[in-house]
């Protein structure tokens, strides 16, 4: 029981230190003289929600695995970029879709790749699928309204972990969390 506790105290914990890396390394590259959105806002979030979350995973259970990509999800990557990039009137714009698709993987990493996937070596899928998104909704946006949380970023944090359940990729869910985050930022 206490092995199943301590899971999710971890679980709650990374997403809590993730936060705070976040915050931190978008200080020190605001203190940068780039005004690039790629790298004062889309570095700080992989950084952040990735590699900090990687490393802290891979060493707290002492192995490392590697995640492929398959042709079939490379190509489905590269349309969607191409897409982008051709329905976006400037470069700005291409640039914002690319920093949405490096938030979206970002979040969809940290809370369904690594926070789902721990909980659910120990739990049933529901209760990860409803714990992970949990987080995602509250304490992976702790500055939004809870209100708003509770809403709308919820019900996504299942959907988006549904997707992932389904078709055991992160590329999927990427995708769709990045064409919401794009599509709520241009309404």
């Amino acid at each position: 029981m206490r092995k199943h506790i301590d899971k999710l105290f971890y679980s709650v914990m990374l997403s809590v230190l993730s936060g705070i890396i976040l915050i931190l390394t978008m200080l020190i590259v605001g203190l940068l003289p780039f005004r690039n959105v790629l790298v004062r806002l889309t570095l700080p979030i992989l950084l952040a929600l990735v590699v900090f979350p990687f490393l802290i995973d891979q060493c707290w259970k002492n192995k490392f695995t590697h995640c492929y990509l398959s042709k079939l999800d490379l190509t489905i990557l590269g349309i969607f970029i191409t897409i982008m990039y051709f329905m976006m009137k400037t470069q700005n714009l291409f640039f914002m879709s690319i920093h949405f698709l490096g938030a979206a993987f970002a979040e969809e990493y940290l809370y369904r790749q690594i926070i789902f996937n721990d909980i659910r070596r120990n739990y049933n899928a529901v209760l990860a699928l409803l714990f992970s998104s949990f987080l995602f909704a509250f304490i992976g946006h702790m500055g939004e309204d809870i209100v708003d949380n509770l809403l709308y970023r919820l019900p996504l944090g299942v959907l988006f972990c549904s997707i992932k359940i389904k078709f055991k990729k992160l590329i999927y869910p990427t995708m769709v969390h990045a064409m919401y985050n794009i599509y709520i930022s241009i309404m």
